[in-house]
């Protein structure tokens, strides 16, 4: 708290006196360190990012939503009222709002054609909107005839027609609908992921027509087993996220569920049952029934709640520093959180150990978040501040929730530059002033003939001499930067073609309330410095079986390739013959899937039938 206070006092002897410049030095070494990046943190809820990879199907509406004629209800939010909400927010209206999976597959579509992974949140909760007749009164609380009530299995032949005058809804049915329209998550157009329902914890809060009781751990988990169960029937390689806990007192306690005190004894957190009842349910049935340990992260200072568009100096100050709970653990936040449970942060550390304890292999979401501002400068910060987190902590899905417009978008798009998109290998970075500025750094490929740095600068008033120290396996004679400052959707470029580090380091200013790109390159591996090669490299036939053919223009000399799968994980490397314009690549070894092939600095994916 003392920490806190002073800073906020010298920012406002800052602002009122006018800031000197400070300085601050950055170590990188790209030989330790070394984690995958997974393209997937740079997500979007409900497609508000069009060029996000990856896309969520969800929010509270979601618990309600019924496949069968897209009717939904809002809950405790508005009147509990049942109506015609979503496919408005859609662009829909009868007749075509009252097809079948109608949302569902313009939200697909959608997707596919942005060349986006989604994930769909399936009903869980008990019940879904029956009509779009308006306020369900306490009186019709479920099982009444405003309702149809969820059930996994339907035990008789589907039908992509379904009856919506019976009293049901069917899980695998509406799977089947998907699957029949998409494929499998295997195929190049199925749906690849599946969300365990959506803030279990508030159920009883922002669902009581539907979900009156109160909170019971041992009752949610078993649904949830059921529900995977479910899913990994219907189709077996589609991952599965769940619990889609709110916030910290969800992952926490249940939100006080009542049986929650008869299991605290043998678990520090309910999301450490969580994990070890689904990994014990998995054991007996043969396969992994949780794919991704799925969570939200809204923060709440002690001042308000921070994705609001406050920026009074306070919220300002504090919004710049709450992304370090991600990661920092020399940070502790002044909320609530950072007062009573500071021992949980950083966060994602925390559910990172829980997952290794509890059921390892289990990947990391956190499926919304939000630090708000997105058309102030601090907004644009605090996104590229998260980002930097999860790449640090090795988090494989996020999504941006409410909007992504203004500096916020420029925070998505400062990541991946058109020219030198940013490599998926991170190194070890450190700033030595956390509370000024951050960095995080990612090489290329294995030859580290680029490295790139993100870096921010908090000060608001007050510029940053910076000092790169750097520890490569690589010279570097080329540097370019990109910025954006306090102009959203407006970048700086500037190419240094005579560049070369001094004794393993270099300078460079940071201008006050800015975010930087440094792209370092050896020039035998740069194809072009101002422009980008086009069609410099094409690979067929697409879909493939055991071999794909990779043909190169005669621009590209000796460069590496690589293939990942859709986690980021390197599944096939090599290099391209310098005597070869056409090279075939053995992929009888690859399992049937999408992969993405890496070649220079550009990629494509492909299907491994």
């Amino acid at each position: 708290m003392i920490e806190r206070i002073l800073f906020l006092c010298l920012l406002v002897s800052a602002v009122e006196a006018g800031a000197q410049n400070i300085s601050v030095q950055y170590q990188i070494n790209t030989q330790i360190g070394k984690q995958n990046i997974s393209p997937y943190i740079f997500g979007t809820l409900n497609g508000g990012y069009q060029q996000a990879p990856f896309r969520i199907m969800g929010g509270n509406r979601m618990s309600n939503y019924n496949w069968e004629n897209n009717a939904s209800n809002a809950g405790s939010s508005y009147l509990h009222q049942s109506d015609d909400y979503m496919a408005w927010l859609m662009g829909f209206t009868p007749p075509q709002s009252n097809q079948a999976g109608k949302l569902l597959r313009a939200f697909q579509d959608s997707a596919l054609a942005h060349q986006s992974q989604s994930a769909i949140t399936l009903p869980m909760a008990g019940y879904v909107a029956k009509d779009k007749n308006g306020t369900v009164s306490l009186a019709e609380t479920a099982p009444s005839s405003r309702w149809a009530k969820v059930v996994n299995q339907k035990g008789s032949a589907f039908s992509l027609n379904p009856d919506t005058n019976d009293a049901f809804i069917y899980v695998d049915e509406l799977l089947h609908f998907l699957i029949n329209q998409y494929g499998l998550s295997s195929s190049a157009n199925g749906i690849k992921n599946y969300i365990l329902d959506h803030s279990p914890g508030l159920w009883q809060s922002d669902h009581p027509r539907i979900h009156p009781d109160t909170n019971h751990c041992v009752d949610f988990i078993q649904k949830s087993i059921a529900l995977s169960k479910t899913v990994k029937a219907m189709d077996a390689q589609a991952k599965v996220f769940g619990p889609e806990a709110y916030g910290f007192y969800e992952y926490y306690a249940f939100q006080d569920a009542v049986d929650w005190p008869l299991h605290s004894s043998n678990y520090p957190y309910f999301i450490s049952m969580y994990l070890d009842s689904m990994k014990k349910a998995s054991t007996l049935a043969g396969k992994r029934l949780l794919d991704v340990l799925s969570v939200h992260w809204y923060p709440n200072s002690n001042i308000g709640w921070m994705p609001s568009e406050d920026t009074s100096l306070q919220m300002v100050a504090e919004r710049l520093q709450f992304p370090r709970s991600f990661w920092d653990s020399t940070y502790v936040e002044p909320s609530w959180i950072g007062q009573y449970f500071s021992g949980s942060l950083p966060i994602l550390h925390t559910l990172k150990k829980q997952i290794s304890q509890y059921y390892p292999g289990t990947k990391l979401g956190v499926t919304e978040y939000d630090f708000g501002a997105d058309s102030h400068i601090s907004g644009g910060i605090a996104q590229v501040e998260a980002l930097m987190g999860f790449i640090k902590t090795g988090t494989e899905y996020a999504c941006k929730s409410l909007e992504v417009k203004d500096y916020t978008l420029s925070a998505m798009q400062i990541f991946n530059q058109p020219e030198y998109p940013l490599g998926l290998t991170s190194v070890h970075a450190n700033s030595l002033n956390k509370w000024a500025s951050s960095i995080v750094a990612t090489v290329r490929d294995s030859s580290q003939s680029e490295l790139h740095l993100i870096v921010t600068n908090k000060d608001m008033v007050a510029s940053i001499n910076a000092n790169f120290q750097i520890n490569s396996g690589s010279s570097y004679d080329t540097l370019i930067v990109y910025s954006f400052k306090r102009k959203p959707n407006q970048y700086s470029k500037q190419v240094y073609s005579s560049f070369s580090l001094n004794n393993g380091s270099f300078n460079h200013t940071l201008s006050p309330a800015s975010v930087y790109h440094f792209v370092l390159k050896r020039k035998a591996w740069a194809v072009s410095i101002e422009e980008p090669i086009q069609n410099e490299w094409t690979l067929y036939p697409n879909p493939a079986h055991d071999k794909i053919l990779v043909k190169c223009s005669e621009n590209v000399k000796h460069p590496e390739w690589q293939i990942r799968d859709l986690g980021g994980q390197v599944v096939l490397e090599g290099l391209m013959h310098s005597n070869q314009m056409v090279q075939a690549i053995d992929i009888t070894s690859l399992p049937a899937g999408i992969y993405l092939m890496y070649f220079g600095s550009k990629h494509q994916m492909f299907v491994k039938e």
